[in-house]
């Protein structure tokens, strides 16, 4: 974790089998049994609102949580949660200063990367003679085919 400068507020606490996440003034709350699949990302800095992340992909829901690395009870929580999902595997990418991921559990499946990142820039204003000044950079992240297969 590189940026330790937020720019917005997080927490995070497990709470029996709930966990509670909270973003500024918004909350997602989801139950152990709910977590299909946890990974970790990196991104490098200054691209995304922060630059190492935590990703749960929840089963009923469809849903992915994504939880910056610096978000307050991130590691009591995921210490708390080892004891409730056993193999959860220990994360490797805090100082990674480019895109990359890492499947954390379920366990038969730790280790491989968890998402594919494309990349595509776009011009700001879209005018032939401006075109080459500046470039809008547009991420996007989707969990790799191999790994879902793999977990359902």
């Amino acid at each position: 974790m590189r940026d330790q400068r937020p720019h917005f507020s997080t927490s995070i606490e497990l709470a029996g089998n709930k966990i509670y996440y909270r973003i500024e003034d918004q909350w997602v709350t989801f139950t152990v049994d709910q977590i299909q699949l946890i990974g970790e990302y990196s991104a490098p800095p200054g691209v995304m609102a922060a630059d190492y992340f935590f990703s749960f992909k929840l089963r009923d829901r469809n849903l992915l949580v994504d939880i910056p690395g610096y978000t307050d009870g991130l590691f009591p929580m995921l210490s708390s949660l080892k004891r409730q999902l056993p193999g959860i595997g220990n994360p490797i990418l805090q100082m990674e200063v480019d895109f990359n991921s890492n499947v954390l559990y379920p366990a038969h499946v730790a280790g491989q990367p968890l998402f594919k990142f494309e990349h595509a820039d776009s011009p700001v204003i879209d005018l032939p003679i401006l075109r080459n000044f500046g470039k809008k950079q547009t991420i996007s992240k989707v969990i790799r085919e191999e790994v879902m297969q793999a977990v359902f």
